[in-house]
């Protein structure tokens, strides 16, 4: 089975709206492509964020993990909220959470407020 973010990056290509159950949700918002002063376009870009408060299980995290993987439902779910936890016990003792091609909680703190996006 591949690492957790893995599967949480490919699922924010498909949806604005990937919940981590017990933890917080990343939500990507589409920007369109500006024109700078000089002329210049930046092209489109996705902005992702996290919101801490969107941490109730709608089921789309651990149903992808169990069709990719082929793993029963149940063991996902117990898998994720293993991972959950050691995320938290990251946070909890003041060390930056990295979440690769996600990104990395910005301040150390007790709970993941807000991340840089890598």
């Amino acid at each position: 089975m591949k690492d957790l973010n893995v599967y949480i990056e490919e699922l924010l290509y498909k949806h604005q709206c990937v919940i981590i159950p017990k933890f917080g949700a990343f939500i990507s918002n589409r920007k369109s492509a500006t024109m700078g002063d000089d002329k210049t376009f930046d092209p489109p870009k996705r902005e992702l964020t996290f919101n801490p408060s969107l941490n109730s299980n709608d089921g789309l995290l651990i149903k992808y993990v169990s069709e990719q993987s082929g793993i029963d439902y149940n063991l996902v779910e117990d898998y994720v909220n293993l991972a959950v936890e050691g995320w938290k016990r990251i946070l909890q003792q003041d060390q930056p959470l990295v979440l690769d091609k996600i990104g990395r909680s910005e301040e150390h703190t007790s709970e993941l407020q807000s991340l840089v996006i890598i």
